[in-house]
C-alpha cells in the first residue's frame, strides 16, 4: 500500500516533466524547419516539420507545423525550384537585374501558386519600389489571363494594372480596365474616376478662374476705380469673412491631414479663390458706378459664383475629398 500511494505521488510530476520534455523538443524541431526554410531546404523543413507534428499532435505547436506542411505542399511545384528563385528574388534587394532574372524565370515555371505569386510580387515591386509603370502592368496582366488563377488574385491583379494605368497618366484606360472587370466598387475604381475628373475638369477650372479675374480687373481698370471705391471694395467687414472662409479650410488641413503634400496645392487653389472674392467686390464696385441694372449685376453676381464653385472644386479634388466622395458614393447598397 505504501508503493502504491508513493507511485500515485510521484506519478503527475513525472507525466508533467515528460510533457514538458516533449513540448521542448516539439520546439527545437520547429526551429531547425524554420532554419531550413529561410536556406531554401524545403524538404528537408518538411520532414522537420513532421517529425515536430508528432511528438504532440493535439498541441499548438503541432497546428502550426500541420499550416507549415499545408503551405509547403501548395507551393511544392517543380521539386520546389520556383519557390527557390522566387524566395531569392524576394530576400534580394529590388533591382531591375533581380527582378528581369525573375521574370526570365517565370517562363519555365509550371502551373500553380507559385508562379502566380512571382507575376504578382513582380507587379507589385515594379510598381511600388521600382516606380516601372511598364513593366509592372504587363506582369499584372499576365496574371490576370492565367488559366489557374483563382478570382481573388484576378481581382487583386485588374487593381494593380489599373494603378499602374493611373500611374502612366492614363486614367480613362485605368478606369475601363476596372469597368470591365465588374470592380466598379474598389477604391481604385474611385480614385481612377477622380483622376479622370481631373485630366478634363481641372484644366477647364483654371480656366475658368483665370477669365474671370481677367476679365473683371479689366473691367476694374476700365472704369477707372478710384481710392473710395477700393475702400469699399476691401471694406474690413467684407475682407474679415473672406479670411474666415479662406483660412479655416487651411487650419482644419494643418491639423487633421496627415499628408503634407496637399499643402502647397491647397494653398494655391485658396489663393485663387481670395482671388475671386477680391476681382468679385472690385467688378461689384465698378457695376455700381456705372450705374448696372440689378440684371447685369446679377450675371455679374453668377459669374462670381461661378468662379469660386471652380476654386472649390479644384480644392476638393487636390486634398483627396473628391476621391472619398466619390468612393462613398460607390459603396452605397
Amino acid at each position: 500500500m505504501v508503493l502504491a500511494l508513493a507511485t500515485l505521488a510521484s506519478g503527475p510530476g513525472a507525466g508533467t516533466s515528460a510533457a514538458g520534455d516533449r513540448a521542448e523538443e516539439q520546439q527545437v524541431l520547429l526551429s531547425r524547419a524554420a532554419e531550413a526554410e529561410l536556406g531554401h531546404g524545403w524538404v528537408a523543413a518538411g520532414a522537420l516539420y513532421r517529425q515536430a507534428e508528432a511528438v504532440l499532435p493535439e498541441s499548438r505547436l503541432a497546428r502550426r507545423a500541420r499550416a507549415r506542411l499545408e503551405w509547403l505542399a501548395a507551393h511544392a511545384e517543380g521539386d520546389f525550384a520556383p519557390l527557390t528563385a522566387l524566395a531569392s528574388a524576394m530576400a534580394a534587394e529590388p533591382t531591375h537585374a533581380v527582378l528581369a532574372d525573375l521574370e526570365r524565370a517565370v517562363e519555365g515555371f509550371p502551373d500553380g501558386r507559385v508562379r502566380r505569386e512571382a507575376l504578382a510580387f513582380l507587379g507589385d515591386t515594379y510598381l511600388r519600389r521600382l516606380s516601372d509603370p511598364v513593366r509592372a502592368l504587363a506582369a499584372y496582366r499576365r496574371l490576370a489571363e492565367l488559366s489557374d488563377v483563382t478570382e481573388g488574385e484576378r481581382q487583386l491583379a485588374v487593381s494593380g494594372a489599373a494603378l499602374a494605368a493611373l500611374a502612366l497618366g492614363e486614367p480613362a484606360r485605368s478606369v475601363a480596365l476596372l469597368d470591365e472587370a465588374g470592380l466598379t466598387r474598389r477604391p481604385e475604381h474611385a480614385l481612377a474616376l477622380a483622376e479622370r475628373w481631373a485630366e478634363v475638369g481641372a484644366p477647364f477650372c483654371y480656366a475658368l478662374l483665370g477669365l474671370f479675374c481677367a476679365t473683371t480687373f479689366v473691367f476694374a481698370g476700365r472704369y477707372a476705380l478710384g481710392r473710395a471705391a477700393l475702400r469699399r471694395a476691401f471694406a474690413p467687414g467684407r475682407l474679415a469673412v473672406a479670411a474666415y472662409a479662406l483660412a479655416a479650410p487651411v487650419a482644419l488641413l494643418l491639423l487633421y491631414d496627415d499628408d503634407s503634400g496637399y499643402e502647397w496645392r491647397l494653398a494655391l487653389v485658396l489663393g485663387a479663390a481670395g482671388l475671386v472674392v477680391a476681382t468679385s467686390a472690385l467688378g461689384a464696385e465698378g457695376a455700381l458706378r456705372r450705374g448696372w441694372s440689378a440684371r447685369r449685376r446679377a450675371v455679374l453676381g453668377a459669374a462670381s459664383s461661378l468662379a469660386v464653385c471652380a476654386a472649390a472644386l479644384l480644392a476638393v479634388h487636390h486634398t483627396g475629398w473628391l476621391f472619398r466622395l466619390i468612393k462613398a458614393a460607390g459603396e452605397r447598397p
